[in-house]
């Protein structure tokens, strides 16, 4: 099990029905079912072959008919009966993830999802949408950086600051080894644009990025000193 299946995993709690689209392999189903984190999980993918990875892993454990395994294009046309407590979309673009979320048979009142790029423009799409995000995790692992956003849908629209979008609302006020590597990448990506093709929101990004990494320059600094 990868340490990001592990994170989303840990992040559902109690489920009647958790649906992984674009579920791949179904290992994030398996740890939900063997922890009993979830009474039945709906493994959705578009492609036939790890579709079939993913029945063949799921006949391996105790509680596979508790395992549901469609090959859909998202949650559309599709009858369900009942109410998807959390809907995991990992490793999809984030136009890709959006649509999804539009296209739903059903509403998704709890969304975790894990943008492959643009993570300010998947902040802007949930925060749009009335989704409020109440965690957010950076992982590790074989040299890439994965964010993982925990979101609830509300009544309420929840506005972000330029440093919400950028950092993150939760991620903001942490200072992980992980963060800071990835938000040292994220600002080192944008400086081998030149400044004069840089685009607006690039403007903004590494404005934040710069105070972030600034302020934790002062904090262990004056850690140091104390």
């Amino acid at each position: 099990m990868t340490q990001k299946i592990k994170v989303i995993s840990q992040m559902i709690d109690d489920a009647f029905l958790v649906a992984d689209v674009g579920c791949d392999h179904g290992h994030l189903g398996i740890e939900l079912i063997k922890k009993n984190k979830a009474q039945y999980v709906l493994n959705v993918d578009v492609n036939l072959s790890p579709l079939k990875q993913a029945i063949a892993n799921s006949r391996k454990i105790i509680g596979k008919e508790r395992i549901i395994n469609i090959l859909n294009d998202g949650l559309s046309n599709l009858s369900i009966k009942n109410p998807i407590d959390y809907c995991v979309i990992a490793g999809l673009g984030v136009s890709k993830i959006n649509d999804i979320i539009n296209n739903s048979v059903v509403e998704l009142k709890q969304l975790i999802v894990q943008p492959e790029k643009n993570h300010i423009k998947m902040r802007y799409y949930l925060t749009k949408n009335n989704y409020q995000i109440v965690d957010e995790i950076i992982v590790f692992e074989k040299n890439n950086y994965y964010l993982i956003i925990k979101a609830i849908k509300t009544e309420d629209k929840h506005d972000l600051t330029d440093t919400d979008y950028v950092i993150g609302p939760i991620l903001k006020n942490q200072n992980s080894p992980e963060l800071i590597s990835y938000i040292k990448q994220q600002k080192e990506l944008i400086e081998r644009i030149p400044v004069a093709a840089r685009k607006k929101l690039q403007l903004i990004e590494i404005t934040e990025y710069e105070r972030f990494l600034n302020n934790q320059w002062k904090l262990e600094e004056s850690l140091t000193e104390s």
